[in-house]
């Protein structure tokens, strides 16, 4: 593993939220290929320096980690423990900081993987030859699916996967793939509505669709659409985009009607989005260093835990607590 400098700066070095929900704790001072939040948000797995962390997200700390077989490790996914992660080779799991090698998956080319209650769901290949794979099923699919500038969001009840991005929006099951808008090219998955939050980069709207394309509203954004995400189970969605004074401004929409609830401003806007489950912690993931929040509007407060953690790696850190 490669030496790493962590840092967690003050909230007053990065500017302050235009609401009191949204409050900065700590930054990840390293460039992440891939980054996902366990369901309450304490911690998070990345990819980062060749190798795969764990992190504690109050304090910005890598305090465990996991060497996977090559130096291109990406993280796909985390459920209930099990972290799912790519390489050259395949189809990796780490549980506890462990990685288990006798659950590899070799398989090529693979553009998502995903963990449910069933094993694994994972989308393969090239545009010329593309494949969803649910267990030991595989079906071939449109090669849009595989094409660079795609991504993924997983219905894990469902089983069904819904892929974005040049210009197109999917939804991919057992039964093949379906294209379901020639007009997005950002979606997320919204397990309270089962449906997507759906909008285009750099465009002014958000709006929130049905599986079979049909969109139930529209929302029209101050600034051009930079991230999206749904804000975990809680059927609310969160958009962030170019302020025209050069901020962040982060939306958070009712996902029922899609009514603004709240926005704050933040110190840039070249982010990408990722919550938790319980939609309490918010990762603002750029291109150097990813910025941890709490979002603690219409959800009961983080437990906090001003015991110092013990870091892997030398580190300059320090907890926002007020």
């Amino acid at each position: 593993m490669r030496a790493l400098t962590i840092t967690a700066l003050a909230l007053s070095a990065v500017g302050c939220a235009s609401s009191d929900e949204l409050r900065f704790t700590s930054t990840l001072d390293a460039e992440v290929n891939g980054l996902r939040l366990t369901a309450n948000g304490l911690d998070a797995v990345a990819a980062m320096a060749g190798t795969t962390c764990t992190i504690d997200t109050n304090w910005g700390c890598p305090v465990a980690d996991a060497d996977l077989p090559t130096e291109a490790e990406r993280i796909v996914d985390l459920f209930e423990g099990t972290t799912v992660a790519t390489t050259d080779d395949g189809v990796h799991i780490i549980r506890d900081s462990e990685w288990i090698k006798s659950e590899d998956m070799s398989l090529p080319n693979v553009q998502m993987a995903g963990a449910d209650t069933g094993g694994l769901v994972t989308v393969a290949g090239t545009e010329t030859d593309c494949a969803f794979r649910q267990g030991q099923a595989s079906v071939a699919v449109d090669g849009a699916l595989c094409a660079d500038g795609m991504t993924y969001s997983f219905d894990r009840e469902g089983g069904r996967v819904f892929a974005a991005g040049n210009g197109q929006v999917f939804v991919v099951s057992a039964e093949g793939s379906t294209q379901i808008s020639d007009a997005h090219d950002l979606a997320s998955f919204d397990a309270a509505s089962d449906a997507l939050f759906v909008s285009s980069a750099g465009g002014f709207e958000v709006s929130r669709m049905a599986v079979d394309g049909s969109v139930a509203w529209t929302h029209t954004v101050e600034g051009p659409v930079v991230s999206l995400a749904a804000r975990g189970t809680l059927g609310q969605a969160l958009v962030l985009t170019e302020g025209n004074d050069g901020y962040g401004r982060l939306e958070r929409l009712d996902g029922a009607d899609g009514d603004r609830l709240a926005f704050s401003r933040i110190p840039t806007f070249d982010r990408q989005l990722e919550v938790s489950e319980n939609g309490a912690k918010v990762a603002m993931i750029t291109p150097s260093e990813v910025h941890f929040y709490e979002m603690d509007a219409g959800i009961e407060a983080l437990p906090v835990d001003e015991t110092p953690v013990t870091c892997i790696v030398p580190t300059q850190t320090r907890r926002v607590t007020d």
